[in-house]
């Protein structure tokens, strides 16, 4: 039951808004009284809490015999109440896309600097890497030899799967004893390599429209920053674009 009650407030209902559906479910259709017993609430809240019911579209009131009695609806209206909640998210979303542009001109410039984040530690980059993944646009790289791999093996493998599930598209700039990188369709990857000479790298760079991410594979303690900033943003996708056209 503990299970249906925390599954119910994710589509939103309140703690006594699951037990009075529940009760309801269970008993059938019943009077205001009866429901309150079963609930194990008072009558004045199973009565307030009937009446957010009602709003909702869960519970359905008849009168009956000189009384109300009170009926659910089917389980069914929980995925329509979804469907309805999500209709008004990507309503809300469209809406606050169009007054983006507005916000950002009135934005005090002083307030628009860049947003700057420290990771530490292997739990913590890998925490990085997923949120550069939770933001499904096209990552560009600059890559050294295969740190990432060496140094959080165990999670490579789903941060490829996850970023292919996502439809992301890669396009990665490594030395030419990086063997990990490999050009793959099916992948989304596209690979180009340079002398080790002449790329040295220490670490890796990830581009993505959102932020732009270091990462350094110090073996004890694995190190990262990211800086969310339109300008350094472009500015770095203009360097990538540059030595991919080059090479």
């Amino acid at each position: 039951m503990k299970k249906i009650h925390n599954i119910l407030s994710k589509v939103g209902l309140t703690e006594k808004q699951s037990v009075v559906f529940i009760a309801l479910l269970e008993v059938g259709r019943t009077k205001l009284s009866i429901l309150s017993r079963k609930a194990n609430l008072p009558k004045h809240v199973v009565r307030y809490t009937i009446n957010q019911l009602e709003e909702l579209g869960l519970v359905t009131s008849v009168k009956f015999e000189n009384s109300y009695h009170y009926l659910a609806e089917s389980p069914d209206k929980l995925l329509f109440l979804l469907d309805q909640k999500k209709s008004e998210l990507d309503e809300t979303k469209t809406e606050v896309n169009n007054i983006l542009g507005d916000l950002k001109n009135i934005a005090n410039p002083q307030s628009l600097l860049p947003q700057v984040k420290f990771y530490s530690g292997k739990s913590s980059i890998i925490k990085l890497y997923k949120e550069i993944l939770s933001q499904k646009s096209p990552i560009d790289s600059f890559e050294d030899n295969g740190g990432m791999e060496e140094c959080i093996s165990d999670y490579v493998k789903d941060y490829v799967k996850t970023r292919i599930n996502f439809e992301i598209p890669a396009r990665t700039i490594c030395p030419k004893n990086n063997v990990f990188n490999r050009p793959s369709s099916k992948k989304l990857l596209k690979v180009k390599k340079i002398n080790e000479k002449d790329f040295p790298f220490l670490g890796d760079i990830k581009i993505n429209d959102h932020q732009v991410s270091f990462f350094y594979f110090d073996k004890l303690n694995p190190v990262a920053i990211s800086i969310a900033h339109e300008k350094i943003v472009k500015d770095f996708k203009l360097l990538f674009n540059y030595f991919w056209n080059l090479l």
